[in-house]
């Protein structure tokens, strides 16, 4: 730059400051006279700026200088000038704002003058006291009510308890009039006089008795002849079936190795193909046209290994491999007897378009489809290859092959996740009562007393499948499908998760379940043996015309009809029974198959057959045990009378623990097992017979 401009911008030429700590001066140590032994030398090689003197530079620097410095001064001047007026404008902005709210304000505040009719808000202001009052009288009864359901409940238990003892009153009384009868007659046998006329006639009573017996035994010898030669006669037939099964996997192996050497004459002869159409020479010959050299058989076993080409020859073998893949997956499905919306949603549960081999293999896992992981993993690469694998064509494949088997067209099937929500919303919005369900909680109770089940396993298996309280419907749902308590039918079992819900509290929905599944009056579930011998043999007496509805019913013919079909059946042959022999035949129908739906009807006539032979030699036994038992009275008439006179002097200390017997559970859970102790008894008794024979 030059010396006129720097004298243009420093007019006023301001002295330049000569400042010793000042960046631009050039610091030179001051020369000091060395005193008190060379410690000033230490002094100044150890702090220098001390004794260092300021350098007067030259003065057009200093002016340049002060020029940049007066530049960058204006430059920040301008910029603050700039956000002082952007700051003055908000300023204006926010104080408009403030006046045109005041005036908003002005406008719209009102005073009493303003108000349309101050009425209104009296009005209201006595409607909400006068609801204030009503909340607080509708919380003082509800506590009241609290307080009162104690007594009420406790009363109810009173009454309760005044029946019980009335009934064990009553049968105290029963017991001691038999036991005087009892007493009676033993008397009367003591006093009368023993005359050879009596021997006589008590000897030709005993032994028209044991000439009956012995006829008995004879008949009931026959059946059990009759029922080992039936078993004979099954065992042969199973010995025959398994001969034939072996015969069968013979054959299926044999063709197999053909198979697999027809595949390796198929192989060499493409080897050759292909050395013929590429030689090693280089000379380019013409490839001759492909002929048909050996005709493979269509069928493939499901174990054969497919080599995967773009060749002629491997175009049927890859359409019976599909084929046979899908057969055997829709067998398998009707093996399992499974819902097929239920088979949809556990192979694609998300809704994909599209599957990975592993996610393909994990949907048929899912499934518990027995398909080896070689077999899957050819077909896949058939169907990628050709272009036309997707989830929803695997689904359409299968229920056309269902539908084939079948010979009718199948449902269309569900989405989880839409059929979830429509559930649940259905479920809150029905209102179920207990006639509706009375039916479905009867077929249940069927198929648990045939497994056995008591009442503490029911409640262990009730608190597993609903950890949560209150209890969701999803819980439900769940239990309601597993296999002891399954409803199949998606209507019936809506009907049951909304009958059960109820409040939802964990506690009231087990209790409900207790009480339907395990009621206190047992007695009508249990029906007599002679009785339901007597309906057997009315069925039995019927049995041509019981079948030919059967096959009436059966219209595909495969040997089974539903419960539903069986009831209907028997009201249309002119027979009506009671809630207890309609509950023991679905109990017959349940063993057979383990599902009231698929109902084996010829089998189930077998079974009656077999139930009535081994009922009758039951009632043999227990009329011959029961005549022994009278001769043998007056030994125990005694015994008798001490064991009633015990009982009568422990009567009015044992009636609280009677009624507290009758009101534990486990006399609820023990009932059915005595039942079957009872059966195994007679049985017992029966051999005893032949023995005695």
């Amino acid at each position: 730059m030059s010396s006129k401009s720097l004298s243009t911008d420093n007019k006023k030429g301001r002295p330049i400051s000569t400042d010793i700590y000042h960046r631009n001066l050039i610091k030179s140590p001051i020369a000091r006279p060395i005193s008190n032994h060379g410690k000033l030398r230490l002094k100044q090689y150890l702090q220098p700026s001390l004794f260092l003197k300021p350098k007067i530079t030259s003065f057009p620097m200093e002016k340049e200088r002060l020029y940049e410095d007066n530049i960058q001064l204006k430059k920040t001047n301008h910029v603050l000038g700039e956000q002082l007026t952007k700051l003055k404008t908000k300023l204006l902005q926010l104080e408009k704002e403030i006046h045109r709210r005041n005036s908003f304000v002005e406008q719209n505040s009102f005073t009493l003058s303003n108000i349309p009719n101050p009425r209104g808000i009296n009005s209201l202001r006595d409607s909400l006291n006068f609801l204030k009052k009503e909340n607080q009288r509708y919380k003082s009864d509800n506590e009241e009510l609290k307080k009162s359901m104690k007594l009420t409940k406790l009363n109810e238990i009173e009454e309760e308890r005044d029946q019980y003892f009335k009934e064990c009153k009553r049968l105290r009384s029963i017991i001691d009039t038999i036991s005087k009868e009892n007493l009676e007659k033993t008397r009367e046998i003591k006093s009368k006089p023993v005359t050879p006329s009596n021997r006589l006639d008590t000897e030709t009573i005993d032994n028209q008795k044991l000439k009956n017996l012995e006829l008995k035994i004879d008949t009931s010898r026959y059946k059990k002849k009759a029922l080992k030669e039936e078993l004979l006669n099954a065992k042969n037939k199973i010995e025959n079936y398994e001969a034939e099964k072996n015969q069968l996997t013979k054959t299926i192996k044999e063709k197999d190795a053909e198979l697999l050497k027809s595949n390796q004459i198929i192989e060499d002869l493409k080897s050759k193909l292909l050395k013929t159409s590429n030689p090693q020479d280089g000379s380019n010959y013409p490839s001759p046209k492909l002929s048909k050299v050996a005709k493979v058989p269509l069928k493939v076993s499901q174990n054969f290994s497919i080599a995967i080409s773009s060749n002629s020859f491997s175009s049927p073998i890859r359409k019976n491999v599909i084929k046979d893949f899908f057969n055997k997956i829709s067998v398998q499905i009707l093996n399992h007897e499974e819902n097929f919306d239920e088979f949809v949603c556990k192979y694609n549960p998300e809704n994909q378009n599209y599957f990975t081999f592993q996610e393909f293999w994990d949907g048929l896992q899912r499934c518990e489809l027995n398909v080896t992981l070689k077999e899957t993993k050819e077909v896949y690469d058939i169907l990628e290859e050709n272009k036309e694998f997707s989830a929803n064509m695997f689904i359409e494949k299968v229920k056309s092959c269902l539908e084939e088997k079948l010979g009718r067209p199948l449902k269309k099937q569900n989405n989880c996740e839409e059929l979830s929500e429509t559930f649940i919303k259905e479920i809150k919005d029905t209102v179920v009562y207990r006639d509706e369900i009375r039916e479905t909680v009867s077929d249940l109770k069927s198929r648990f007393r045939e497994k056995n089940v008591s009442k503490k396993e029911f409640y262990d298996f009730f608190i597993r499948y609903l950890p949560d309280n209150p209890v969701e419907i999803k819980q439900l749902d769940k239990l309601f499908s597993d296999e002891i308590l399954k409803v199949e039918s998606i209507l019936e079992r809506k009907k049951m998760i909304s009958y059960f819900i109820g409040n939802s509290s964990k506690e009231q929905v087990i209790e409900k379940l207790l009480t339907e599944f395990f009621p206190i009056s047992v007695e009508n579930l249990i029906p007599n043996n002679d009785e339901f011998s007597i309906a057997v043999s009315q069925i039995l007496s019927l049995e041509l015309q019981f079948r030919q509805k059967c096959e009436k019913y059966d219209k595909q013919k495969r040997g089974y009809i539903t419960w539903f079909e069986i009831r209907k059946i028997i009201s249309e042959l002119g027979l009506s029974f009671s809630d207890g022999i309609y509950d023991e035949l679905k109990i017959k129908c349940y063993s057979l198959e383990q599902s009231l739906l698929l109902i084996p009807y010829v089998p189930f006539m077998d079974l009656l057959k077999n139930d009535l032979v081994v009922s009758s030699i039951n009632n043999i036994t227990n009329h011959s045990y029961e005549e022994e038992v009278e001769e043998r009275k007056e030994d125990v008439g005694s015994v008798h009378s001490t064991m009633v006179s015990h009982e009568r002097a422990t009567t009015r200390g044992s009636i609280s623990t009677d009624f507290q017997n009758l009101l534990n559970s486990s006399f609820h859970e023990n009932l059915m097992q005595t039942r079957e102790t009872l059966r195994d008894e007679r049985m017992s008794v029966g051999d005893d017979a032949y023995e005695y024979n």
